[in-house]
């Protein structure tokens, strides 16, 4: 039995900023578990505390498999390797997803453009210069951008708080994001 301070061991060693409901000491002898994590803070390297940590490791709980030792960089790493490739991943479909719209609105004004042949063939013959009609086609198509931006928007704000839990230690809020 002894006193120690406050522990937050995060997930996995690392604070992902839930912070656990309880936390408690259990005797190993008592409930034996198959794996041990013990963190160790050094200020020499890592090559040459290994061999001292894992005899003393083997010296304390014999019986329990010593796997490896990490630096906190390589289990910050093993952690969020998942959250950064999702991340990745997820900017990639966004860019598609902006192609596909801009192929879209493209496809759209052409169609538009083709349809008004005739109308525009009439504005033009009745003195309305290239200028005034190209400032019609874009008017129009950047209502309906605009019309797809603002859906978007509103989406996206009611969809924030499902996808609250991928982002971590940032704010839903951020327009950036």
């Amino acid at each position: 039995v002894g006193v120690v301070g406050d522990v937050d061991s995060g997930q996995d060693m690392v604070n992902t900023g839930d912070l656990p409901k309880v936390q408690f000491y259990l005797p190993y002898g008592g409930l034996p578990t198959s794996t041990v994590s013990v963190v160790v803070q050094s200020a020499s390297s890592p090559d040459v505390l290994a061999p001292a940590v894992r005899d003393g490791f083997r010296a304390s709980v014999p019986g329990v498999p010593f796997s490896e030792i990490l630096t906190m960089e390589d289990a910050i790493f093993r952690v969020r390797w998942v959250s950064a490739m999702f991340g990745r991943q997820l900017a990639i479909y966004a860019i598609l997803a902006t192609v596909i719209a801009a192929l879209g609105l493209y496809g759209l004004t052409a169609d538009s453009v083709s349809r008004r042949t005739r109308e525009l063939a009439i504005r033009s013959a009745l003195g309305a210069d290239r200028l005034t009609l190209i400032r019609l086609i874009v008017r129009d198509s950047l209502a309906l951008g605009g019309a797809g931006i603002a859906l978007g928007v509103l989406l996206a704000l009611g969809v924030t708080r499902f996808g609250s839990q991928m982002l971590l230690m940032v704010s839903t809020h951020d327009p950036v994001i």
